[in-house]
């Protein structure tokens, strides 16, 4: 079984365009575990109301807390990270693997080679140029079609993803010094069935 935490990706999409009156937990988002080598889908659920969530990683367990802020584990919902499977709750604090961050994701984009890049910030940085920490130069340049709104690094990857910044869904992974993105996965194609509306890429 893979573990989670190396090998998948997990986002929260929603069926449609948040308003500035929908402060209330949503009905239509959903888990989406992606594998992160290949982009491929894994598994999907939907489960209580969602704004946003995180999560942490337990062996064989994954919990998801429905809420902006990190601290708050109220209203925990737990699944298998194989299956998305619901499951019981079995966290022991000691055990856990990996939290995530929750409504922004912060602190280093770092490749494994070492390749950084700094000051990225949300919705306003549109090209990701990323520095040689040795050298202190630029050594490789993603240049998105839109403003990203997240940027996370993983391995010799870097994954860009749109989200309520334009009407598309979509996360890009770009291995490190290619041109072109290895591979991309479009939220609005995958999940929307006939006659639904586009979706959000909210996580």
């Amino acid at each position: 079984m893979r573990s989670l935490a190396i090998a998948a990706l997990v986002v929260v999409v929603s069926v449609t365009v948040a308003t500035a009156k929908s402060w209330a937990p949503r009905t239509d988002l959903e888990i989406v575990a992606l594998d992160f080598k290949t982009g491929a889908l894994q598994w999907t659920h939907k489960g209580t109301p969602l704004g946003n969530a995180h999560f942490e990683l337990y062996p064989g367990l994954l919990a998801v807390y429905p809420h902006y802020d990190n601290q708050d584990k109220s209203a925990a919902m737990f699944l298998d990270p194989a299956t998305g499977a619901v499951a019981k709750d079995t966290r022991v604090p000691k055990q856990l693997v990996k939290p995530s961050s929750a409504q922004w994701i912060r602190g280093p984009i770092v490749l494994a080679n070492g390749w950084s890049l700094e000051g990225f910030d949300a919705g306003n940085t549109k090209d990701l140029a990323l520095t040689d920490p040795k050298t202190k130069k630029i050594v490789w340049t993603v240049r998105p079609a839109h403003y990203p709104e997240f940027v996370i690094g993983y391995k010799d990857l870097l994954l860009v993803a749109y989200g309520y910044l334009t009407d598309e869904a979509v996360i890009f992974a770009h291995r490190a010094g290619g041109q072109q993105a290895t591979w991309s996965i479009d939220f609005n194609k995958l999940l929307v069935k006939p006659g639904s509306r586009e979706r959000e890429l909210s996580r």
